[in-house]
């Protein structure tokens, strides 16, 4: 495995606009100004991997959120991973909740999630970023947590299983996961969210994995997002009713009580503030986890053509699995 780290930071504080992602929708443009980036090359792949910096006091140490990206925004630029994270940044730039972000760029040809005790070389190399970044900089191992959107929603349940006692919590949106490997990370918090009108990835994989999840005797959040589509993910990352944040960076590694369950995990819906309505779905509504399971079998949106690709390769994987 090769590492070469630079120091590329950004010639001025003014944000970098983005393209249009593959959804048909625009991210915020996200400052690059107070980030470093790095690349790792092995397993037959490379990735490249951006590291926004907290301004925190000198030898102070700061939590550390791991990124993954959707689909859309693979490629070799070390820039449009973060097209959706505008308000992670933002959130974590400075204050009460300064952390590092850090953020992966897996190529087109590569994927986070794999249905087999064996993580893809995207999801080895990841994990190689991570350690490397946790060695780097002067990170709280306490409070390392992960979350990714789409085929990073699909990535942050897939981590979990490969390095389950690093994460203090995990906040996967518009995913799914291998059921059958929740009882592996049972005891990491996690925070999910989905839309259920979301066409590209049916609602019921997120409603399958909590409901795995619990039933293996984990706490879990679970935000569905009514009328919501798949990109509902610049809005939660804004965190306009300020709970997001305040959850995440509240867990901690070594905060569990006597049975070994995080006091803090509730595994009801609290309701929260609702989020501002500029991706072009409907002003959410949240509905309690309890409706949201209840109703897994109703009927899911016909996908769009890029969806039915996008899921018929996540049944191909599951079937495989299955046969193994």
């Amino acid at each position: 495995m090769q590492i070469r780290r630079t120091v590329s930071r950004a010639a001025c504080a003014t944000a970098i606009t983005v393209a249009a992602s593959l959804f048909g929708q625009s991210a915020a443009a996200t400052d690059l100004s107070n980030s470093v980036t790095g690349s790792l090359s092995g397993y037959g792949t490379a990735i490249n991997y951006r590291v926004f910096e907290p301004q925190i006091a000198a030898g102070q140490k700061a939590p550390l959120v791991l990124f993954l990206q959707g689909m859309g925004d693979r490629g070799t630029d070390n820039v449009h991973q973060t097209d959706w994270i505008n308000g992670l940044v933002k959130a974590t730039k400075s204050g009460e909740h300064a952390a590092y972000v850090l953020a992966p760029q897996i190529d087109v040809n590569s994927w986070f999630q794999s249905y087999s005790n064996t993580p893809t070389p995207a999801m080895k190399l990841t994990i190689d970023a991570l350690k490397q970044t946790i060695k780097d900089e002067n990170v709280d191992t306490s409070r390392v947590y992960v979350t990714g959107l789409s085929m990073g929603g699909m990535g942050t349940w897939d981590i979990l299983q490969r390095e389950p006692g690093m994460f203090a919590a995990a906040v996967p949106m518009s995913g799914g996961g291998d059921e059958k490997s929740v009882g592996k990370f049972k005891d990491v918090p996690i925070w999910a969210f989905h839309g259920d009108a979301d066409k590209i990835v049916p609602v019921a994989e997120s409603r399958t994995m909590i409901d795995a999840f619990r039933k293996a005797g984990g706490d879990a959040k679970y935000t569905e997002v009514k009328g919501g589509g798949h990109v509902i993910w610049d809005d939660i990352y804004t965190d306009a009713g300020g709970q997001l944040y305040d959850w995440l960076f509240d867990q901690k590694l070594d905060k569990v009580d006597a049975a070994g369950a995080n006091p803090d995990a509730d595994p009801a819906i609290t309701p929260v503030a609702p989020i501002r309505n500029s991706g072009g779905f409907h002003a959410p509504i949240l509905v309690s986890s309890d409706e949201a399971l209840a109703s897994a079998g109703a009927a899911v949106p016909e996908p769009t053509s890029l969806g039915a690709v996008a899921i018929a390769g996540l049944t191909l994987l599951k079937r495989r699995t299955r046969r193994a």
